[in-house]
């Protein structure tokens, strides 16, 4: 499958909802998390070479300046005056050493916490790594007298010290974080703050006054699939972002072996366009030259960063298997993502009319090379590349004329998709609608690696596609996935 990514007209959308008021992240925070990487098996050393690899590999003086701890930093009692304390034989140092050592290379330092009664750090199945639940003042301060720049607040044990995940929690979650929000407004220093709720309770819809971004889907992994689930959730919720709160799409996977290098640069093309925060989770000491060549491309980082904060809306889905995504930019111009869903090799045409326009000037913004005066654009798409390989004038909508950026993608391997007319009741099978689609992703947490499948399971035939997906199949084995794969294919 492969992607386009364009500059072009906004979609309509819901109004923005007016964003917190704490003078934090105009434009997304862009930087580097572990989780990723190395999951919650985080280390000083490790934060330390990650940190001095941030700065030297220039990354950091194109904006990627958040250095974020994540879970495995936290001890698992408090002092004795009830404060935070962290785990002695991963940081010896301590978080106030950290913090200084990442405020000392020019960097800002990120603090990772958790909205429950623990953090998301369940170890071999045993909880305990604090959580900051009806501790957020004290905790608020704590935090910002070690000179944290970022909060990542995370949704672990939301509504029960024994429920380490719970996508379907029986209390309103929007207290537990507004409370946190209270807190870091009554203590001397500005910190940005993302909320980590996983998209359970819909929080694009109530967390722009909140904090200053959002986690609006589960968990990102290295797979396409993923990757195509996370865009799905986007479409009905892209407007309720903008300057100061935005839709956190998750982690970037770029630089991960699992994704080819043209998967990740439609990855995150997409993500930047979307204006999600730009947080990088890989060994930086491991990063590959053509994953370095993504993510230091200033002319995409520059759509990220554009000072207007639109992000780009789902415009159209085409039966042939292709989507139109666009959004506008504060010179005026609009970028548009022209997405192919196939494995195969073929041209799509871009028709102008559906983001409004007959004739554009475009560039290509991967390369940056001017592509001229367009009224259609073909995109040859690749297997092994997203590439516009061409761009040729034909159209017709308004006299309107405009400037176009384009940015390529990639084709990339996903599940086959096929929404099938009759569906028995109990059994799963493949899914892809504008609101989520299955997974097969892999959690590793310490002593353990567990291959899962996440999938649509609908109760009755005729029963109505949610619009966000919430039931699924919590889990299915490796060889479940497979023969559902099979099955799909053959029938």
């Amino acid at each position: 499958m492969a992607s386009a990514l364009l500059v072009l007209a906004a979609a309509a959308a819901p109004a923005f909802v007016s964003a917190l008021n704490n003078g934090q992240a105009v434009t997304p925070r862009m930087g580097w998390n572990p989780y990723n990487a190395f999951s919650c098996d985080t280390t000083e050393a490790q934060y330390h070479t990650q940190t001095d690899a941030l700065v030297s590999s220039g990354l950091a003086a194109l904006g990627y300046t958040y250095m974020i701890t994540d879970c495995g930093w936290q001890g698992t009692k408090r002092a004795a005056d009830g404060s935070f304390t962290w785990d002695t034989m991963r940081l010896p140092a301590g978080m106030p050493n950290l913090a200084s050592y990442v405020h000392a290379r020019g960097l800002k330092f990120g603090v990772y916490s958790d909205a429950g009664y623990f953090s998301c750090d369940n170890r071999n199945g045993q909880a305990g790594w604090m959580g900051s639940l009806n501790h957020e003042a004290q905790d608020a301060a704590t935090f910002a007298a070690w000179g944290a720049d970022y909060l990542k607040y995370d949704n672990c044990f939301s509504d029960s010290p024994t429920t380490f995940v719970n996508h379907n929690p029986s209390i309103d979650l929007r207290p537990h974080f507004t409370a946190m929000r209270d807190a870091l407004a009554k203590v001397n220093r500005s910190i940005v703050y993302g909320l980590c709720e996983w998209g359970v309770q819909d929080p694009a819809r109530w967390a722009a006054p909140v904090g200053n971004s959002w986690r609006m889907s589960d968990d990102i992994s290295a797979s396409w699939s993923s990757v195509l689930r996370i865009i799905n959730e986007l479409v009905p919720i892209t407007g309720f972002a903008g300057p100061g709160g935005w839709n956190d799409m998750d982690l970037l996977e770029v630089g991960q072996s699992a994704l080819t290098l043209a998967e990740q640069q439609t990855h995150f093309a997409f993500w930047a366009a979307a204006k999600s925060p730009l947080l990088i989770s890989t060994d930086l000491t491991k990063l590959s030259a053509g994953s370095m060549a993504i993510l230091n491309n200033t002319r995409i980082i520059a759509l990220n960063q554009d000072v207007l904060g639109k992000s780009i809306a789902f415009k159209r889905r085409y039966t042939d298997d292709h989507d139109v995504w666009a959004g506008p930019l504060a010179d005026g111009s609009t970028v548009a993502l022209i997405i192919n869903w196939q494995n195969a090799r073929r041209s799509v045409t871009f028709n102008l009319a559906d983001v409004g326009f007959t004739s554009v000037s475009a560039q290509n913004l991967v390369t940056g090379a001017s592509l001229g005066t367009l009224s259609t654009s073909y995109l040859h798409v690749n297997s092994r590349r997203a590439w516009c390989a061409r761009a040729q004038a034909h159209q017709r909508s308004s006299s309107r004329s405009s400037r176009v950026h384009l940015v390529h993608g990639r084709q990339l391997h996903t599940l086959r998709r096929r929404l099938l007319a009759h569906i028995q009741l109990e059994r799963c099978r493949w899914f892809h609608w504008l609101g989520r689609g299955c997974d097969y992703h892999r959690r590793r947490r310490r002593g353990e690696r567990r291959d899962q499948v996440t999938c649509l399971r609908l109760h009755q035939r005729g029963s109505r596609l949610p619009r966000r997906g919430r039931e699924w199949l919590p889990q299915l084995s490796r060889h479940a996935y497979k023969r559902e794969r099979r099955r799909n294919s053959e029938g």
